[in-house]
């Protein structure tokens, strides 16, 4: 009879032990949880500072044209691609979405565009009634400069 008690107790504290170390593992599950969310968000915020261009324009002319200078933390290929996307100024609708893998030249819509690389720098040209446009990038330690030049006719 006590060896049937002492299964009795030893199952009821194997059982409540059991319980314990569910609210426990409940309890570290939540805390992992959050540290997840956090370190999500973490990401989320350096994405959204890592996915914004930040452009100043210089003062500029008619004669000398104008510039302006922009900065994106992101490697050139990936820059180019977001600024494909991101940006409002007009010239963007006659590039090209993906970025070619050597110089290139092409007509449309009436523009001349060309495509000249070098080693971490893209430069492209349009030509078109109306004037002329350039945009550089040159990339630097995953960070991509984007400078754009117009110069009216």
């Amino acid at each position: 009879m006590k060896n049937i008690l002492n299964y009795i107790c030893l199952f009821f504290i194997i059982s409540c032990n059991a319980g314990n170390n569910k609210k426990e593992l409940n309890n570290n599950k939540t805390s992992l949880d959050q540290e997840i969310i956090s370190k999500n968000q973490q990401q989320e915020n350096t994405n959204s500072v890592n996915n914004k261009i930040v452009c100043e324009k210089e003062e500029g002319n008619l004669e000398s044209g104008f510039t302006t200078n922009c900065i994106i933390s992101k490697k050139l290929n990936e820059a180019y691609i977001f600024f494909i996307k991101e940006s409002k100024i007009n010239e963007v609708q006659y590039l090209k979405t993906i970025l070619p893998k050597s110089n290139i030249k092409y007509v449309i819509q009436n523009v001349d565009v060309s495509y000249n690389f070098e080693k971490n720098k893209l430069q492209i040209n349009l030509s078109f009634d109306g004037g002329e446009s350039e945009i550089i990038f040159l990339e630097n330690e995953n960070k991509t400069r984007i400078i754009i030049k117009n110069y009216p006719d």
